[in-house]
């Protein structure tokens, strides 16, 4: 058996990671609602951040903004919510 059988039955899926959980999806485009809907979160209370190589981030607070995304993509979730003054 080779390893190309297991990707016979869905071959468009890549994979992505959000707030360290990983991800399989065919769409090749999705809003950040989309995504953040992923992990449970609403996009009135959070937004996503795109982690790219070298520290470089992207940060997406729209959630009808659309994300292209690519195989072993990763997002981190921030909190809309305001810090707490001390």
């Amino acid at each position: 058996m080779s390893g190309k059988d297991n990707n016979h039955e869905k071959p468009k899926q890549i994979s992505i990671e959000i707030d360290g959980e990983d991800f399989e999806v065919e769409e090749r485009e999705m809003t950040v609602t989309e995504l953040l809907a992923l992990v449970g979160l609403d996009p009135a209370d959070s937004y996503l951040i795109e982690l790219h190589g070298e520290g470089k981030q992207d940060k997406h607070e729209s959630g009808d903004e659309m994300i292209k995304l690519h195989n072993r993509q990763r997002f981190v979730s921030g909190d809309r919510a305001p810090a707490p003054v001390a």
